[in-house]
């Protein structure tokens, strides 16, 4: 019946027919000379806390409401939580192949009072509660033509949306690559209404690939493969509305829709973008190693970026959206529910947005150093 089920499939977004939109001409016509520009002072920066060591960190962290949050670390493969200011530990997950012990922590998401891990060597979902106390495990469904990416959020007791990857790509140059969405119930380990939207393409060499298992996916995307600055699926989820937000970087709008995949409204959206510079190629040549997959790529570069390359809901249900635009500084655009901008933040180069809160932001330094900085209201 799983199978059958995927096998039937529409081939592009099911109801949300806004997300596969052709590219709309984004245009210059913010003004942001009138909008005020804000680069929040560092608080603090740190590679370990109390005896934990990072040695490498993941790309999630999740504030709570005292001001401490809980951060993903990929190796060791844990879950911490850590105070507000960054220098103590209060929790901390137990790794191994027990009953919620973690192996692969991978990209670890949160659905109000939960925080899911799907473990990929155990080929089960964790849930923790906001202390990282254990409440249930469960091994979730596979299917050799898909790839699980993480639990993404839940609905209800039994109910969840799973994200996953199309893999048939890896083997056929002439198929693309599809994120996919899809309703799952953890009771009947059975996959409900899907919906699949086409994601940012990675580059092939003329002769792909013979097919591999399924757990080979992870380390064939680690391969910089992925076409640098081409339109991209973006999404995130708003516990405020309980809804899921989607946006194709190569259309003119974000979608809201529910957890059914239907469309509840839609919000204009116009960011500025540029051409991709021969120094930005140049670059891009310097870290791909097969000659062939980098004259792949090079050749499928767009020759204007995509404007947004990561896409947020803060605490105020706004939304932060990274631009491509070149600079001294990684330039988030805010953004309230109307579309318009309301403020850019400035954070420093080369790091990453890990979360957002009333009391800092959290941000991924570099691959061992945690970062926190102040709030921005």
């Amino acid at each position: 019946m799983y199978m059958t089920r995927f096998s039937m499939l529409l081939m592009l977004c099911v109801g949300i027919s806004f997300a596969c939109s052709d590219k709309k001409n984004q245009s210059q016509e913010v003004d942001f000379s009138t909008i005020p520009e804000f680069t929040p002072k560092q608080l603090s920066q740190f590679d370990q806390v109390d005896s934990l060591y990072f040695g490498y960190l993941g790309v999630r962290s999740f504030p709570l409401a005292d001001g401490s949050f809980i951060l993903g670390i990929q190796a060791p493969s844990h879950l911490a939580h850590i105070n507000k200011e960054g220098n103590s530990l209060l929790g901390i997950t137990k790794k191994g192949r027990g009953p919620s012990e973690i192996l692969q922590i991978g990209v670890p998401t949160k659905s109000n009072s939960d925080i899911h891990v799907y473990d990929r060597n155990k080929k089960s979902v964790m849930a923790f509660d906001l202390t990282l106390a254990p409440k249930n495990e469960f091994q979730i469904s596979q299917n050799e033509n898909l790839y699980v990416n993480n639990v993404a959020y839940k609905i209800g007791d039994e109910d969840y949306v799973v994200e996953m990857n199309s893999i048939d790509w890896m083997f056929d140059s002439e198929k693309s690559k599809y994120l996919i969405f899809s309703r799952y119930n953890s009771s009947t380990g059975s996959y409900g209404k899907t919906v699949r939207l086409i994601d940012r393409q990675y580059a092939q060499s003329e002769s792909p690939a013979p097919p591999a298992p399924v757990k080979y996916y992870a380390e064939f995307l680690g391969g910089d493969r992925a076409i640098s600055y081409s339109d991209k699926q973006l999404y995130a989820f708003s516990e405020m509305e309980e809804s899921l937000f989607l946006y194709n970087t190569g259309s003119d709008h974000i979608a809201e829709v529910d957890f059914n995949f239907d469309t509840l409204r839609t919000i204009s959206v116009s960011f500025p973008t540029e051409e991709i510079t021969r120094v930005e190629i140049d670059s891009i040549k310097k870290v791909v190693q097969e000659a062939e997959i980098l004259d792949n790529l090079v050749s499928r570069m767009p020759k204007l970026k995509t404007p947004i390359e990561r896409m947020l809901i803060d605490h105020k249900n706004r939304f932060w959206l990274k631009s491509n635009l070149r600079g001294n500084h990684e330039k988030w655009f805010v953004m309230n529910q109307d579309g318009d901008i309301v403020k850019v933040v400035n954070l420093p180069k080369n790091t990453f947005l890990t979360h957002i809160s009333e009391h800092h932001l959290g941000v991924r330094i570099d691959d061992s150093t945690f970062g926190l900085f102040e709030a921005v209201y």
